[in-house]
Protein backbone atom coordinates (compact mmCIF):
# COMPACT_ATOMS: atom_id res chain seq x y z
CA UNK A 1 0.00 0.00 0.00
CA UNK A 2 2.80 2.53 0.86
CA UNK A 3 4.63 2.03 -2.07
CA UNK A 4 2.13 2.05 -4.45
CA UNK A 5 1.06 4.95 -3.51
CA UNK A 6 4.65 6.75 -3.00
CA UNK A 7 5.00 5.62 -6.62
CA UNK A 8 1.77 7.36 -7.66
CA UNK A 9 2.97 10.56 -6.15
CA UNK A 10 6.54 10.32 -7.62
CA UNK A 11 5.74 9.75 -10.80
CA UNK A 12 5.84 13.06 -12.73
CA UNK A 13 8.73 13.71 -9.74
CA UNK A 14 10.12 16.24 -12.80
CA UNK A 15 7.48 17.63 -14.11
CA UNK A 16 7.86 21.39 -12.97
CA UNK A 17 3.79 22.03 -13.32
CA UNK A 18 3.31 19.95 -10.48
CA UNK A 19 5.99 20.11 -8.14
CA UNK A 20 3.85 22.19 -5.86
CA UNK A 21 1.46 19.38 -5.54
CA UNK A 22 4.06 16.80 -5.67
CA UNK A 23 5.60 18.46 -2.67
CA UNK A 24 2.21 18.83 -0.76
CA UNK A 25 1.84 14.83 -1.19
CA UNK A 26 4.83 13.94 -0.26
CA UNK A 27 5.28 15.98 2.83
CA UNK A 28 1.32 13.76 3.67
CA UNK A 29 2.60 10.96 2.84
CA UNK A 30 5.55 11.14 5.23
CA UNK A 31 3.64 12.76 8.01
CA UNK A 32 1.13 10.52 8.80
CA UNK A 33 3.57 7.62 8.32
CA UNK A 34 2.78 7.57 12.39
CA UNK A 35 0.77 8.61 14.91
CA UNK A 36 3.17 9.00 17.71
CA UNK A 37 4.40 11.56 20.48
CA UNK A 38 8.56 12.16 18.70
CA UNK A 39 10.76 13.51 21.51
CA UNK A 40 11.62 16.77 21.85
CA UNK A 41 15.41 16.49 22.65
CA UNK A 42 17.83 18.09 20.96
CA UNK A 43 21.57 16.43 21.20
CA UNK A 44 24.67 18.49 21.75
CA UNK A 45 27.42 17.64 19.72
CA UNK A 46 30.47 18.94 18.85
CA UNK A 47 29.92 20.43 15.72
CA UNK A 48 26.42 21.73 16.45
CA UNK A 49 22.80 20.94 17.70
CA UNK A 50 21.26 17.59 16.31
CA UNK A 51 17.72 18.35 16.28
CA UNK A 52 14.94 16.29 17.96
CA UNK A 53 13.14 13.67 16.54
CA UNK A 54 10.08 16.33 16.61
CA UNK A 55 12.17 19.53 14.84
CA UNK A 56 13.01 16.61 12.23
CA UNK A 57 9.27 15.70 11.30
CA UNK A 58 8.52 18.96 10.75
CA UNK A 59 10.81 19.17 8.34
CA UNK A 60 9.14 17.79 5.58
CA UNK A 61 5.92 19.99 6.00
CA UNK A 62 8.32 22.35 4.11
CA UNK A 63 7.05 20.54 0.99
CA UNK A 64 8.82 22.83 -1.59
CA UNK A 65 12.33 22.16 -0.06
CA UNK A 66 11.30 18.46 0.15
CA UNK A 67 10.79 17.66 -3.27
CA UNK A 68 13.58 19.76 -4.66
CA UNK A 69 16.18 17.75 -2.65
CA UNK A 70 14.04 14.78 -3.90
CA UNK A 71 14.11 15.30 -7.21
CA UNK A 72 18.28 16.60 -6.28
CA UNK A 73 18.66 13.12 -5.10
CA UNK A 74 16.60 11.37 -8.21
CA UNK A 75 19.10 13.62 -10.67
CA UNK A 76 22.22 12.86 -9.24
CA UNK A 77 21.88 9.05 -8.76
CA UNK A 78 20.96 8.58 -12.57
CA UNK A 79 24.12 10.89 -12.95
CA UNK A 80 26.35 8.40 -11.39
CA UNK A 81 24.44 5.43 -12.80
CA UNK A 82 25.69 6.36 -16.04
CA UNK A 83 29.35 6.02 -14.91
CA UNK A 84 29.25 2.78 -12.88
CA UNK A 85 26.78 0.19 -12.49
CA UNK A 86 26.80 0.08 -8.47
CA UNK A 87 27.20 3.65 -5.96
CA UNK A 88 27.78 3.78 -2.78
CA UNK A 89 25.58 6.66 -0.76
CA UNK A 90 25.52 7.83 2.72
CA UNK A 91 22.55 10.02 3.96
CA UNK A 92 23.92 11.84 7.07
CA UNK A 93 21.08 13.37 9.13
CA UNK A 94 17.98 11.45 7.95
CA UNK A 95 15.63 12.97 10.64
CA UNK A 96 12.40 10.58 11.72
CA UNK A 97 11.71 9.43 7.79
CA UNK A 98 14.87 9.42 5.91
CA UNK A 99 12.09 11.24 3.10
CA UNK A 100 15.24 12.22 0.25
CA UNK A 101 15.94 8.67 0.50
CA UNK A 102 12.99 6.68 0.70
CA UNK A 103 11.00 9.00 -1.59
CA UNK A 104 13.15 7.48 -4.50
CA UNK A 105 14.50 3.56 -4.40
CA UNK A 106 11.46 2.68 -5.85
CA UNK A 107 13.20 4.09 -9.30
CA UNK A 108 16.01 1.83 -9.13
CA UNK A 109 17.30 -1.69 -8.81
CA UNK A 110 18.56 -3.07 -5.62
CA UNK A 111 21.77 -4.30 -7.34
CA UNK A 112 22.40 -0.37 -8.44
CA UNK A 113 22.23 1.21 -4.71
CA UNK A 114 24.50 0.29 -1.38
CA UNK A 115 23.01 3.13 0.93
CA UNK A 116 23.76 4.00 4.64
CA UNK A 117 21.76 5.99 6.59
CA UNK A 118 23.21 7.83 9.66
CA UNK A 119 21.33 9.96 12.38
CA UNK A 120 23.15 10.59 15.63
CA UNK A 121 19.36 10.16 17.45
CA UNK A 122 18.86 7.18 18.01
CA UNK A 123 15.16 7.50 18.00
CA UNK A 124 15.24 9.20 14.86
CA UNK A 125 16.96 6.73 13.48
CA UNK A 126 14.59 4.26 14.52
CA UNK A 127 11.38 5.73 12.90
CA UNK A 128 13.43 6.58 9.84
CA UNK A 129 14.53 2.99 9.51
CA UNK A 130 10.32 1.56 10.08
CA UNK A 131 9.38 4.08 7.30
CA UNK A 132 11.98 2.41 5.01
CA UNK A 133 10.07 -1.48 5.88
CA UNK A 134 7.24 -0.13 5.89
CA UNK A 135 7.56 1.18 2.34
CA UNK A 136 10.52 -1.51 1.05
CA UNK A 137 10.10 -4.20 3.75
CA UNK A 138 13.76 -4.47 3.62
CA UNK A 139 14.20 -5.32 -0.20
CA UNK A 140 17.16 -2.59 -0.63
CA UNK A 141 20.60 -2.81 0.41
CA UNK A 142 20.62 -0.03 2.97
CA UNK A 143 21.64 -0.05 6.32
CA UNK A 144 21.12 2.32 9.37
CA UNK A 145 24.03 3.48 11.48
CA UNK A 146 23.86 5.12 14.75
CA UNK A 147 26.54 7.59 14.51
CA UNK A 148 27.97 11.25 14.08
CA UNK A 149 28.19 12.31 10.77
CA UNK A 150 30.78 14.77 11.72
CA UNK A 151 32.94 12.24 12.72
CA UNK A 152 31.81 8.97 10.67
CA UNK A 153 34.34 7.21 8.33
CA UNK A 154 32.93 5.01 5.78
CA UNK A 155 34.47 1.62 4.75
CA UNK A 156 34.24 2.88 0.69
CA UNK A 157 34.69 6.03 -1.08
CA UNK A 158 31.38 7.72 -1.38
CA UNK A 159 30.17 8.25 -4.58
CA UNK A 160 26.50 10.46 -3.68
CA UNK A 161 26.36 12.14 0.10
CA UNK A 162 22.86 13.52 1.07
CA UNK A 163 23.21 15.61 3.64
CA UNK A 164 20.72 19.04 5.34
CA UNK A 165 21.40 19.59 8.40
CA UNK A 166 21.71 23.29 8.13
CA UNK A 167 19.64 25.99 9.40
CA UNK A 168 19.48 29.69 7.53
CA UNK A 169 22.91 31.17 7.56
CA UNK A 170 24.53 27.84 8.76
CA UNK A 171 24.33 28.61 12.37
CA UNK A 172 24.06 26.13 14.81
CA UNK A 173 24.03 22.91 12.66
CA UNK A 174 26.72 20.98 11.73
CA UNK A 175 26.69 21.20 8.22
CA UNK A 176 29.55 22.67 7.82
CA UNK A 177 31.61 19.62 10.02
CA UNK A 178 30.00 16.81 7.80
CA UNK A 179 31.14 18.44 4.39
CA UNK A 180 34.45 19.00 6.32
CA UNK A 181 34.31 14.95 7.02
CA UNK A 182 33.39 14.16 4.05
CA UNK A 183 35.57 16.16 1.74
CA UNK A 184 38.47 13.06 1.46
CA UNK A 185 36.03 10.33 1.58
CA UNK A 186 34.16 11.10 -1.84
CA UNK A 187 35.20 8.91 -4.73
CA UNK A 188 36.49 10.88 -8.24
CA UNK A 189 32.80 11.18 -9.32
CA UNK A 190 31.27 11.83 -5.83
CA UNK A 191 28.72 14.36 -5.98
CA UNK A 192 27.27 16.07 -2.41
CA UNK A 193 23.68 17.27 -2.14
CA UNK A 194 23.01 20.16 -1.77
CA UNK A 195 25.90 21.13 -4.28
CA UNK A 196 26.77 23.98 -3.20
CA UNK A 197 25.83 26.51 -0.03
CA UNK A 198 26.37 30.29 -0.86
CA UNK A 199 25.66 33.01 1.71
CA UNK A 200 25.52 36.63 1.60
CA UNK A 201 26.04 39.16 3.88
CA UNK A 202 24.54 42.78 2.34
CA UNK A 203 24.24 41.05 -0.57
CA UNK A 204 28.07 40.41 -0.73
CA UNK A 205 28.83 36.90 -1.14
CA UNK A 206 31.13 36.00 1.02
CA UNK A 207 31.72 32.26 -0.52
CA UNK A 208 30.28 29.19 -0.92
CA UNK A 209 30.56 26.02 0.94
CA UNK A 210 31.16 23.06 -1.70
CA UNK A 211 32.39 19.78 -2.77
CA UNK A 212 35.60 21.98 -4.10
CA UNK A 213 35.31 25.35 -1.64
CA UNK A 214 35.89 25.99 1.89
CA UNK A 215 33.19 28.47 4.03
CA UNK A 216 35.98 31.89 4.26
CA UNK A 217 35.19 32.27 8.19
CA UNK A 218 35.37 36.06 7.93
CA UNK A 219 33.99 39.10 5.99
CA UNK A 220 34.70 42.74 6.69
CA UNK A 221 31.95 45.55 5.82
CA UNK A 222 31.70 49.37 5.74
CA UNK A 223 29.22 50.48 8.20
CA UNK A 224 26.01 51.34 7.45
CA UNK A 225 24.80 51.62 10.87
CA UNK A 226 21.53 49.68 9.63
CA UNK A 227 20.28 46.20 10.07
CA UNK A 228 22.62 43.19 8.42
CA UNK A 229 20.91 40.47 6.55
CA UNK A 230 22.52 37.44 6.54
CA UNK A 231 21.35 35.37 2.96
CA UNK A 232 21.67 31.60 2.39
CA UNK A 233 20.97 30.50 -1.41
CA UNK A 234 21.28 26.57 -1.47
CA UNK A 235 22.10 25.17 -4.56
CA UNK A 236 21.01 21.19 -4.29
CA UNK A 237 21.90 20.50 -7.60
CA UNK A 238 22.43 22.06 -11.06
CA UNK A 239 18.52 22.30 -11.54
CA UNK A 240 17.23 22.88 -8.19
CA UNK A 241 17.74 26.35 -5.82
CA UNK A 242 16.37 27.32 -2.48
CA UNK A 243 16.61 30.41 -1.02
CA UNK A 244 16.51 29.86 2.93
CA UNK A 245 14.45 32.52 5.02
CA UNK A 246 16.87 35.73 5.56
CA UNK A 247 18.31 36.20 8.62
CA UNK A 248 18.86 39.66 10.36
CA UNK A 249 22.10 39.52 12.33
CA UNK A 250 20.86 42.64 14.52
CA UNK A 251 17.59 40.60 15.07
CA UNK A 252 17.33 37.19 15.12
CA UNK A 253 20.42 36.23 15.36
CA UNK A 254 21.07 38.49 18.29
CA UNK A 255 24.69 39.11 17.84
CA UNK A 256 24.77 42.68 17.47
CA UNK A 257 22.39 45.81 17.57
CA UNK A 258 22.29 49.11 16.15
CA UNK A 259 22.99 50.92 19.20
CA UNK A 260 26.49 48.84 19.30
CA UNK A 261 27.40 50.02 15.63
CA UNK A 262 27.22 53.94 16.46
CA UNK A 263 30.85 55.12 15.87
CA UNK A 264 32.15 52.02 14.15
CA UNK A 265 33.81 52.44 10.61
CA UNK A 266 33.57 48.61 10.28
CA UNK A 267 32.55 45.32 11.13
CA UNK A 268 34.24 42.33 11.18
CA UNK A 269 31.96 39.48 10.99
CA UNK A 270 33.18 35.92 11.72
CA UNK A 271 31.81 32.46 11.29
CA UNK A 272 32.82 30.51 14.45
CA UNK A 273 32.52 27.00 14.74
CA UNK A 274 32.91 26.21 18.56
CA UNK A 275 31.24 25.79 20.94
CA UNK A 276 28.62 25.80 17.90
CA UNK A 277 28.83 27.45 14.52
CA UNK A 278 27.05 31.11 14.57
CA UNK A 279 28.35 34.45 13.26
CA UNK A 280 30.38 36.63 15.87
CA UNK A 281 31.32 40.15 15.02
CA UNK A 282 34.13 42.69 15.82
CA UNK A 283 33.63 46.38 15.89
CA UNK A 284 36.69 48.45 14.14
CA UNK A 285 36.49 52.32 15.74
Amino acid sequence: MYLDNLKNITKDLHKKSKEDEIGLNLSLFFSNMFDSDFSTDNIMLDSGIAISPNAAKNCVLEHLRLVRFVKAVHNSVNKLLSKKDNINIVYVGCGTYAPLLNSVLHFFNKEQLNATVLDVNKESLRYAKDTYNKIYNNTYNVEFIEDDGSKYKHSNKVDLLISECMYAGLILEPQYFIYDNFKCQMSDIGIMIPKKVSLYIDDELITSLSIKEDLKKEITLNNKNKDVVLKTIVNVDDKNTLKYKDTTITKDIHLITKETLKGAKKVIYRYVLNPFPKWSFKIIK
